[in-house]
């Protein structure tokens, strides 16, 4: 994760959210699926919801509709 999503505090609480995240969507992937995530500086700003919010649609692929 970039620095310019914040310092070290900022950018540990944002990872620590996005593994929650993905650690309960995983059983939706395929095995062997890899999935890429870049945060940008937003994030570090981010509430937990918006966070969850973000992560729901990139999974479901509303994001690339």
């Amino acid at each position: 994760m970039a620095k310019t999503v914040g310092n070290a505090v900022v950018r540990n609480r944002v990872r620590r959210q996005l593994r929650h995240l993905a650690a309960g969507t995983i059983s939706l992937h395929p095995t062997g699926m890899d999935i890429v995530v870049r945060v940008l500086p937003e994030a570090a700003h981010a509430t937990p919801e918006q966070l969850h919010k973000a992560w729901s649609q990139a999974i479901e692929g509303d994001v690339w509709s």
